[in-house]
């Protein structure tokens, strides 16, 4: 799974694949997560 997951971040965009993986309320940890690491 973590390997369509990762395809999904690169060929979408983070918030994309935040709303799918996590809640809203999450959303913006890992929006700022993914920000770091791109």
């Amino acid at each position: 799974m973590k390997t369509v997951l990762t395809k999904i971040v690169f060929t979408l965009q983070p918030g994309e694949v935040v709303a799918l993986r996590m809640p809203a309320d999450q959303n913006l940890r890992v929006e700022e997560a993914f920000g770091r690491d791109v």
